[in-house]
């Protein structure tokens, strides 16, 4: 698989708090960095997949682009964590307004972690989310197969 040079990115997040996702793979291994900034803090990381396994960024692409299906509200938790535990994300539904995305990341190699960092998506935007999810996923896969 030959290095991307696509500039993509994926920007989940309509408060202070955002979530990026952007297509980091080398020639050998699907990877995202993920970046979170807030209002106080930037932070990133790159993880990667394991294609047809329980961290296959597929299932993380039908999790994001889903939401808007359920928009209305679901129950308890929807999740995706990376094969080496070392990125994931839960979205829960408020009821009322809101996705709220916790967004957790660490570096196992600087010794770091972030936890259940929160990034709101209002219930409105859902589906503008999940068309900018389907294009940056179609275009990260795509990009893969060259």
């Amino acid at each position: 698989m030959p290095p991307v040079t696509a500039d993509v990115s994926l920007r989940i997040g309509d408060g202070l708090n955002r979530l990026e996702l952007k297509d980091a793979s080398s020639e050998h291994v699907r990877e995202l960095r993920a970046r979170v900034l807030t209002p106080n803090l930037t932070a990133q990381h790159v993880f990667h997949d394991l294609e047809g396994g329980v961290a296959d960024f597929r299932d993380l692409a039908k999790l994001l682009v889903g939401l808007a299906d359920d928009w209305r509200g679901w129950p308890g938790e929807r999740w995706w964590q990376s094969a080496d535990d070392d990125f994931g994300i839960v979205v829960t539904h408020d009821g009322v307004g809101l996705a709220r995305f916790r967004v957790s990341m660490r570096d196992y190699g600087e010794d770091w972690a972030l936890e259940d960092i929160r990034v709101d998506v209002e219930l409105g935007r859902l589906e503008v989310l999940a068309r900018d999810a389907q294009a940056f996923f179609d275009s990260f896969f795509r990009m893969q197969k060259r």
